[in-house]
């Protein structure tokens, strides 16, 4: 009678481990809903990660950083680079996500998003879809 006991014990702690296995998996293949309510997915085949090509960062708005009298009262957050943590200066290459509006600098979100297509700052992904 323990042996079945043991038996059903163990068969329903394989059951609950199988059933929050496939509630993770589940939610790790829908990654992200972007601003615009797309959906965006992880490939599974390559391991779940996903990577922007050179045409999309080319897509990608670039800009020399200068500081303008509105952001001088702002507090000194709103000008770093979330990647280095280093602050933006006057002339600086950054660039700009379309979908949240967060900005790096160019060779530091390019490098984040070659690895990974989200913002590091919120998670969304870093470049509008078009349909």
């Amino acid at each position: 009678m323990d042996i079945i006991i043991s038996v059903i014990f163990v068969s329903l702690g394989i059951v609950v481990l199988l059933i929050f296995h496939f509630c993770i998996e589940g939610r790790s293949l829908i990654r992200q809903t972007a601003g615009n309510g797309v959906i965006v997915r992880r490939s599974s085949s390559n391991g779940g990660s996903t990577k922007m090509s050179d045409e999309d960062l080319k897509k990608l708005p670039c800009f020399l950083y200068k500081v303008e009298e509105t952001d001088r009262d702002r507090t000194e957050n709103t000008s770093e680079c979330a990647v280095c943590l280093e602050r933006f200066k006057t002339g600086e290459n950054c660039r700009l996500l379309t979908n949240c509006n967060h900005s790096f600098h160019v060779k530091c979100i390019d490098s984040w998003l070659i690895q990974a297509p989200y913002c590091p700052i919120c998670r969304t992904i870093g470049l509008k879809q078009s349909c």
